[in-house]
C-alpha cells in the first residue's frame, strides 16, 4: 500500500474516533517507509508517543524510515534513544539500511549486536560481506 493512501485510510479511521490500534501503526509506518515519507512516517510516530504508546515493531519501523532515506545517523540516534530497548528486528533494519549506503562502521556495530542477541544468526555476516564488497574493505575487517 502506498504511504499516503495508508495516511489517508488512518486519518478517515480517527475522524471516525476509531483510534487505530499498535499493528494498523506498524503499517503505517513502513508504507511511509516504502514510500520515502519520512516526515509523515516521523509525525505518526510522535504522534504514538504522545498519546498511545509505542513497541519495539514501531521503533524498528522509523530506524527503517530513516535508513531508506539515507539519514542514518538519524537512524542510529532512534535506535539507542527509542523509547523501549532496541531488538533484533532494530539492529537489522539498521544493517539493512547500512548495506545500501555502505556504511562499513555503522554495518559492523548493528552486526555486532545482532549477534550479541542471536549468535546462531548468519544475516549479520552476508549483510557485511554485502557491505564490504560495495566498498571495497572485504580484507580489512575486523569482523570475525
Amino acid at each position: 500500500m502506498q504511504g499516503r493512501e495508508a495516511l489517508a485510510l488512518v486519518k478517515q479511521m480517527m475522524e471516525e474516533k476509531t483510534l487505530p490500534d499498535e499493528d494498523t501503526f506498524v503499517n503505517l509506518l513502513s508504507a511511509c517507509s516504502h514510500s520515502g515519507q519520512v516526515t509523515d512516517g516521523w509525525e505518526c510516530f510522535v504522534f504514538l508517543k504522545e498519546y498511545c504508546c509505542t513497541n519495539s515493531d514501531h521503533c524498528a519501523c522509523v530506524i527503517d524510515l530513516f535508513g531508506r532515506a539515507g539519514l542514518l545517523k538519524e537512524a542510529e540516534n532512534m535506535m539507542y534513544h527509542c523509547p523501549v530497548q532496541p531488538t533484533i528486528m532494530s539492529f537489522m533494519s539498521m544493517l539493512s539500511s547500512c548495506r545500501y549506503q555502505g556504511d562499513v562502521i555503522r554495518g559492523e556495530c548493528a552486526a555486532n549486536h545482532v549477534l550479541e542477541l542471536n549468535m546462531k544468526s548468519t544475516a549479520p555476516f552476508y549483510m557485511l560481506k554485502c557491505i564490504y564488497s560495495i566498498t571495497d574493505e572485504y580484507e580489512s575487517s575486523a569482523m570475525p
